[in-house]
């Protein structure tokens, strides 16, 4: 089965992100091909990149108007059996076009409820045209891929949640307290840091710890208490790091498709506090023990098993 993924993240190829670049390498040991289209700017300077049987090509597009164009001239000269959109937005568009022009069967992937609650579209007015863009590349897709059952989105969808490398962060829960509280999220509206900041204006003494960047720096940094600490972007080797100096992981989020640093934390040992979104009842089930949690994950959400999860969702189109 040869398969292109059309998506926005550049990390694949610049290493960013390394569990996501691993992630997509260990994807295409499960296919004949896969390709793998980013939308990039001519000005990021990304070079198409062939690991064995993946190929990634950024779209070095001269500005953003031009993503769409730009991927469909390098679908032009594939040939392919099935398009996944990873995510149902601009890269669902261009999906959906592929699909009329070309004749390729289309799968649109949803990481995010940003569908099933009211926070992602009341967030701003580009969210909410982005919502109703969302829903009308829902239409056309042959299937839908979302991470968690309650995102459940018509007949076509199946569920399949996203893969996690259990094994590099796994650990016991810790024994010694170092009065460090961590969250890792990406410094947006939707993540709901003031909850956080709020949680640390109660607790003075300890240490609150922010691993991620975003549009909202600024911002935030403006309105933390004193003993908040932002960390900034870090890989999965500094966040092991930061969860085996620290005693709860703790998730503010207004909404969740998944919830792939609480699994993560999890696995490393960690008690998790979280609203209930995304893997809250599934793969975090409130009341359990850390070993009853871990060993549930071993169990139902090991990467191998995800991945084929995932794999078969896309073949049985």
């Amino acid at each position: 089965m040869k398969v292109i993924f059309i998506g926005n993240d550049t990390s694949i190829l610049t290493g960013a992100n390394g569990d996501s670049r691993l992630r997509q390498i260990e994807y295409a040991k499960y296919f004949d091909s896969l390709i793998i289209i980013i939308f990039s700017l001519k000005k990021d300077n990304l070079k198409e990149e062939v690991i064995g049987n993946l190929r990634i090509i950024p779209t070095n597009s001269i500005n953003r108007w031009l993503f769409i164009s730009d991927t469909l001239k390098i679908i032009k000269n594939l040939h392919v059996d099935l398009i996944s959109s990873q995510d149902p937005f601009i890269a669902g568009l261009a999906g959906v076009l592929a699909k009329f022009i070309f004749k390729i069967k289309l799968n649109i992937q949803v990481h995010n409820d940003f569908f099933g609650t009211p926070y992602f579209r009341n967030e701003s007015l580009f969210n909410y045209i982005f919502y109703w863009l969302g829903k009308f590349n829902l239409l056309f897709a042959d299937s839908v891929r979302v991470v968690s059952p309650r995102q459940k989105i018509g007949k076509n969808c199946f569920v399949a949640p996203v893969a996690t490398d259990l094994d590099f962060f796994w650990g016991k829960r810790h024994i010694k307290i170092f009065n460090q509280i961590v969250t890792v999220a990406r410094l947006s509206k939707q993540k709901n840091l003031p909850l956080f900041f709020d949680l640390a204006g109660h607790f003075p003494n300890l240490r609150f710890i922010v691993v991620g960047e975003g549009e909202e720096r600024n911002r935030l940094e403006k309105m933390k208490p004193e003993n908040v600490f932002f960390a900034g972007q870090k890989n999965r080797k500094e966040i092991k790091e930061i969860f085996s100096k620290s005693d709860f992981f703790v998730l503010t989020s207004n909404y969740e498709g998944w919830g792939l640093s609480c699994i993560e934390a999890l696995a490393a040992g960690l008690p998790v506090i979280m609203p209930d979104i995304g893997c809250a009842g599934e793969a975090i089930v409130d009341g359990m023990t850390i070993e009853e949690t871990q060993k549930l994950l071993r169990e139902k959400y090991n990467q191998k098993d995800l991945m084929q999860q995932f794999i078969n969702g896309l073949k049985n189109i």
